[in-house]
């Protein structure tokens, strides 16, 4: 086992993706079936459809821009990315810039979507100031899943809530046949339909399903 010292500065998680404008269709061609020598063997067919490649490739590319705005005020390391606390200022402005950028790119992209998430945690110079560091950071945790449930969909948390009940006795393979399932029932909800509008209108969705309980 290797024991690291870390000095007190700044731990970095980022993470970013693109979502949106591709589409990927699976045909099986032969189901899973037990081969002469006893193995397991499936084969099937992907098609991948990207429906605006001009689109998809500037979001491809944002999304490396905002990775190295980050990445360039960090260091890499086993733990992650590691930002010194002299430079927080030059981290906060990069995270900044970052959002800024994938804003502007989804208020205009018809798509495509750029979605950048940072979240950074001093490492604490004594025992002290790391309880007050975890507690702060409880909180605002508490705080964001709590404006992430009252936004999100309640069609969604049940159904996500249901799917977890039910597979957690079953194995990969039925617990795969099970989402497919899931995903299908919920592709037909009205909130679906609605999460599909509000991205294409750039606006806050505003769910059937929470309409309904709201009366």
């Amino acid at each position: 086992m290797r024991t690291s010292t870390l000095k007190p500065g700044l731990l970095v998680a980022l993470a970013t993706r693109v979502d949106g404008g591709v589409n990927y269709k699976r045909v099986d061609l032969d189901q899973e079936h037990t081969t002469d020598d006893g193995s397991k063997m499936a084969r099937w067919e992907t098609t991948r459809t990207i429906e605006d490649p001009a689109e998809f490739d500037r979001a491809t590319k944002l999304r490396g821009k905002c990775r190295s705005l980050i990445t360039a005020v960090c260091s890499a390391s086993d733990f992650g990315l590691l930002c010194p606390a002299s430079r927080e200022a030059e981290l906060d402005a990069a995270m900044t810039e970052a959002t800024r950028l994938a804003d502007e790119f989804n208020r205009s992209a018809a798509r495509s979507c750029v979605s950048v998430y940072v979240l950074k945690g001093r490492i604490a110079q004594d025992d002290a100031e790391a309880v007050r560091a975890i507690g702060s950071e409880v909180r605002g945790l508490l705080d964001q899943m709590e404006r992430g449930i009252q936004a999100a969909s309640p069609e969604a948390i049940r159904a996500g809530l249901r799917f977890v009940a039910e597979t957690r006795a079953l194995n990969w393979e039925q617990a795969g046949e099970s989402a497919q399932r899931f995903r299908q029932q919920l592709f037909s909800t009205p909130d679906f339909a609605e999460g599909i509008r509000a991205f294409r209108e750039k606006r806050q969705p505003r769910w059937p399903s929470r309409m309904k309980i709201l009366g």
